[in-house]
C-alpha cells in the first residue's frame, strides 16, 4: 500500500545551515556604525534590517553537524534554534521580512547617505567624510 507522501520544504536544501545570524543593536552613534562598518570589512559578512527594524549580522560558516547530503548528522538532538525554525522564515520562499541588506561597506554608506539621523551622526566623525568621498566615487 503506498504511502501519504508529506510536505517536505527542506529537501536537501540547508541554507540555514551555512550561517549564523545574530541581533544587532540599532546604530545610535557613529560608535555603532564604526562596529557595522569594520563587519562589513570581513568575507562572508552581511548585515540586514528586517521588518521592525530589526539589524542582524549573518555571518557565513557552514554547521558542523551538516553533512554532504545537506542533511543534518545530529537531527534527533539539535539545538531550539533549528527546531523552532520555519521554512517560511527561510529566503528560498521569499525574503519580504529582509528591508535592506548590505553585503559591502558601500552598499551601507550609500544607506546611511539617505537616512538622515544616521547621516547626522557619521557627520560627528571627522575620517568618515573622506571614506563617504572615496565611496561614492566607486559606487
Amino acid at each position: 500500500m503506498p504511502t501519504k507522501k508529506t510536505f517536505d520544504p527542506c529537501g536537501n536544501c540547508a541554507m540555514c545551515c551555512k550561517y549564523i545570524s545574530i541581533i544587532l543593536k540599532k546604530p545610535k552613534n557613529s560608535h555603532d556604525i564604526d562596529n557595522i562598518y569594520w563587519y562589513l570589512l570581513h568575507e562572508g559578512i552581511t548585515v540586514c534590517i528586517l521588518e521592525k527594524n530589526i539589524w542582524v549580522i549573518k555571518i557565513d560558516t557552514k554547521c558542523k553537524n551538516l553533512a554532504g547530503s545537506g542533511l543534518c548528522k545530529n537531527y534527533s538532538s539539535r539545538p531550539d534554534v533549528c527546531r523552532d525554525y520555519s521554512f517560511e522564515q527561510c529566503e528560498r520562499y521569499g525574503d519580504e521580512h529582509i528591508l535592506h541588506i548590505f553585503k559591502n561597506v558601500g552598499e551601507f554608506f550609500s544607506y546611511i547617505k539617505r537616512d538622515k539621523k544616521l547621516f547626522t551622526l557619521v557627520k560627528e566623525k571627522e575620517e568618515y567624510k573622506e571614506n563617504f568621498a572615496k565611496w561614492q566615487n566607486s559606487l
